[in-house]
């Protein structure tokens, strides 16, 4: 059976006395070490960084407490540094609380329910200063070359390294960056060391652990210091997650924009949100050809897309989007758009949807229907002559009989099994109704055999007759259905995906669980005594397999957040 591991604190004091009373109050407790010599205290914290608590005195022969804990945070960011000083000592230890050298400080003497309790907050400040994603940096510069590093807390857990490898050794600092990247980066440095401005620049560092990760540079001040030297200040962040989730979000983009491209017509979606405020959230890249204006101007700003709309058709568009987004019913508007002395008709039909926040979301297709329209309209000429018309026209009396048809009606009587003298259809005959009682045109389609048919209701002023004027939109009905297949098809494509990632994530978990309790047990010594080579081989190992946990982790997150059943824990 494994025992816990203790953390490992170092008490730093001249007095061998409270050294020893120090070490048998917190020794069954915490893993213990001591030091009477400050420059020894320095050497083993930096030889082995995995300290996370450091206590030291204030007043020491061979070096003051305040110049001791400032080298250690400066070798080793993430300790976390205490100091126990006397009466006289209090205004500077303050001091370099505020500073940011140490974490707190305690009055000799110190009672030890006072002092397990600060190194118990003390430890649980070092686990946050561990799993910090960015920290401060300050380079100071001798003309081009590096001459020194200082790195706050965070250091570790984005670079893989601690502070005193860059003290040590400040190329490391440049030898950190990934070959393709090192142009930019010095670019850069070069830039900010001239005096101008630099943006945050995001490039790939090979962490202490030989692991890439992705990294945001940004640069908070630049100046010079007293010997001519220059001191540079910014900040790193570790941005590997939002930087493979936004290419990721970027391939995907560019595979369903190319997706999309192979449809005939403009593929938008659109929004209406609680306050009344319609706007597009997607257009395809075809609208600059169709509408000479970019994807970008219109998701934007709504009424670019309007700009060359009639305003009439402008206002019958808003009123069926009202009632389209109370009845969820869906959205069918032509309009006439005039750029120059040339007019087209367009179509635009949307599907809406009513999402969980209460928004209305529509997914559609506007396609130029100009020949369409010209058809049409030359066809409405052409059926003042109805036998030359080569549209079907027919007429039908007020029981619904048909009285007329013309030579091209033929066919739509044979697909109907009628001839001259029968009765129109039932669900016909009930729209031509609807049209006598109201005098207003109708218009209904109809599907016969494998063919769509538009038909005009027109009632006949003082007659009680109404003429049929027939139009064969086959090739239009075929687009909207292929549009809506091909949406079927992504929404699908979408849910395998989400569906594969979740499988995969969790599958993944169970090994990743079981290698972490061997290397656990490995590390606690139940396999038999390790190297401390070997010992800092399975730490490393143990680092990868928990961040590994952790990207899992995020994976199922985002998997929950697709399927709509993350829960919140408001803290």
């Amino acid at each position: 059976m494994s025992t816990a591991v203790r953390n490992k604190i170092v008490l730093i004091d001249d007095d061998a006395a409270l050294l020893n009373g120090l070490r048998r109050r917190l020794g069954g407790v915490y893993d213990v070490t001591v030091f009477s010599d400050p420059t020894a205290a320095i050497e083993a914290v930096c030889a082995d960084p995995a300290f996370p608590v450091v206590v030291s005195d204030m007043q020491m022969p061979q070096m003051d407490g305040l110049t001791l804990l400032r080298q250690i945070h400066r070798y080793c960011p993430e300790m976390v540094c205490m100091m126990l000083t006397g009466d006289g000592d209090q205004e500077l230890a303050i001091k370099a609380v505020n500073d940011g050298y140490i974490f707190r400080f305690l009055k000799k003497p110190c009672d030890a329910a006072q002092l397990d309790k600060a190194i118990q907050e003390a430890i649980v400040e070092y686990g946050h200063r561990c799993r910090r994603s960015g920290f401060l940096y300050r380079l100071v510069q001798d003309g081009p070359e590096i001459v020194q590093v200082d790195a706050d807390a965070g250091c570790r857990a984005v670079t893989g390294l601690n502070g005193v490898d860059f003290v040590r050794r400040p190329q490391r600092w440049v030898e950190l960056v990934a070959p393709e990247d090192a142009a930019a980066v010095k670019a850069f440095y070069a830039q900010a060391s001239a005096g101008q401005l630099t943006e945050p620049l995001e490039y790939r560092i090979r962490r202490g652990d030989q692991s890439v990760v992705w990294v945001r540079n940004t640069l908070l001040s630049c100046r010079a210091e007293n010997d001519g030297k220059l001191a540079l200040h910014g900040q790193l962040q570790d941005v590997t997650e939002s930087k493979l989730a936004r290419m990721h979000l970027e391939r995907a983009t560019r595979r369903y924009e190319k997706m999309v491209a192979n449809v005939p017509g403009l593929v938008f979606q659109a929004i209406l949100d609680g306050s009344g405020t319609f706007r597009f959230t997607f257009v395809s890249h075809s609208c600059l050809e169709l509408l000479g204006v970019t994807a970008e101007q219109i998701c934007g700003d709504s009424t670019v897309f309007f700009a060359n709309f009639s305003p009439e058709d402008r206002m019958q568009f808003y009123g069926k989007l009202t009632d389209s987004a109370g009845r969820l019913s869906p959205l069918v508007w032509q309009g006439r758009y005039t750029a120059g002395v040339k007019t087209r008709w367009f179509q635009g039909t949307a599907r809406p949807e009513r999402l969980p926040d209460g928004r209305i979301l529509w997914d559609g297709l506007l396609v130029d229907i100009t020949e369409q329209k010209q058809n049409q309209q030359r066809a409405e000429y052409l059926a003042q002559f109805p036998e030359q018309s080569p549209n079907p026209v027919l007429r039908i009396n007020t029981e619904g009989r048909i009285i007329y048809a013309n030579s091209a009606a033929a066919t739509l009587l044979t697909l109907w099994d009628r001839k001259l003298g029968h009765i129109l259809p039932q669900d016909l005959y009930e729209v031509a109704v609807s049209a006598a009682q109201s005098a207003r045109p109708r218009k209904h389609e109809v599907l016969c055999g494998d063919r769509y048919f538009s038909i005009i209701f027109l009632p006949i002023a003082g007659s009680g007759d109404i003429n049929l004027y027939t139009r064969d939109i086959t090739d239009l009905k075929t687009a909207e259905l292929e549009l809506r297949r091909s949406n079927t098809e992504l929404i699908e494509h979408d849910r395998l995906k989400s569906e594969f990632i979740s499988t995969v994530t969790h599958e993944i978990r169970t090994p990743l669980c079981i290698f972490q309790n061997i290397l656990s047990n490995a590390m606690e010594g139940v396999y038999g005594t390790i190297s401390p080579s070997l010992k800092d081989n399975l730490e490393m190992a143990q680092q990868g397999v928990r961040r590994l946990g952790r990207i899992v982790s995020d994976f199922l997150d985002m998997s929950k957040i697709e399927a709509g059943s993350m829960k919140l824990d408001w803290q």
